[in-house]
Parts: structure tokens; C-alpha cells; sequence
């Protein structure tokens, strides 16, 4: 048998063989990639609290927060504790915000005014605590740990 002949059927049989491989580890690549653990595909039980805008209001700077209730709870009361600080990190102001009733599933809308403040001198919002969180008549612990802030305002909301 010459060499080119040897050389052939050498590769002949390899190229099979790596075509089954590589099919394979094709077919196999995306179902590990989308294999995820549970606790990251699993939906997290929680409040989305994002500061939308602010604007000039009658009496000072004028809040807009949306709210999307993620439990399977409605709040009969829910008084958040916020903080405003300016670019430097000084705080501005600091208020209690009513933003109940919040029924379960739902999303609204919740406008407040910071009062005697232009929106400008706002550098950051703080949600710093949860002074009243109830369900109904009964009172729900660690309120604050299902909250989670966002902003799509020119300044952060953070917690």
C-alpha cells in the first residue's frame, strides 16, 4: 500500500470520529449553558420601588415613584423613611413617605413633595428604613429586606 493510500484511510477513519466529538459537544454546549441553579431562575419574592422622575413642583421638587408589589401580599400600610442628599453627600432632607395601599401584583404610581427643595441640589435618595409595614392587620418583619430601590432619575436611589 503506498503512503498516500495508508494516508487516506488514516484519515478516513479520523475524521469520523472527530465529526462525532464535535457534534456532541455541539449538541450538549447549550443545554449546559442554560442549566442554571434554582435559586437564580426561581423569581424572588420582593417590592420594586424605582425613583421614575423628579420635577419642579408648587412648593419644592416633585417625587414619582413606581412601585411593583412582586409578593402575593397587599399593604394596608407602608411608610418608607428616606433621605435626600446633595452632590456632596450632605443630607438635604429627610421624610417619611406614605406609599400604601399596595395591593399584591400590582404596579402605581406614588407622587410626594419634597418640600422647600430644588431638584437640582439633589445628589442621591436614601431608603434608609421601614417605619410601618403591615398586611392587613398584621404586622410583616423585615419589610425592608423586600424592597428593592432603582432610579431612572438623574440622581440613585439606593438602600
Amino acid at each position: 500500500m503506498s503512503r498516500k493510500t495508508a494516508e487516506i484511510r488514516r484519515f478516513a477513519w479520523v475524521r469520523p470520529a472527530r465529526f462525532f466529538a464535535f457534534f456532541i459537544a455541539i449538541a450538549t454546549f447549550p443545554a449546559l449553558a442554560q442549566d442554571k441553579p434554582a435559586a437564580e431562575s426561581a423569581p424572588k419574592e420582593g417590592i420594586d420601588i424605582e425613583l421614575n422622575k423628579l420635577e419642579p413642583g408648587n412648593n419644592g421638587c416633585r417625587a414619582f415613584m413606581v412601585m411593583h408589589n412582586g409578593t402575593d401580599r397587599s399593604y394596608s400600610n407602608l411608610q418608607l423613611d428616606l433621605v435626600v442628599f446633595d452632590p456632596k453627600g450632605i443630607i438635604v432632607d429627610q421624610l417619611a413617605v406614605d406609599m400604601a395601599p399596595l395591593s399584591a401584583g400590582k404596579t402605581m404610581v406614588k407622587v410626594f413633595e419634597i418640600a422647600g427643595h430644588d431638584c437640582g441640589n439633589f445628589g442621591r435618595v436614601l431608603l434608609n428604613d421601614v417605619l410601618t409595614c403591615k398586611a392587613g392587620d398584621a404586622a410583616v418583619e423585615r419589610c425592608i429586606d423586600l424592597l428593592v430601590p432603582t432610579s431612572r432619575a438623574a440622581i440613585g436611589f439606593i438602600k
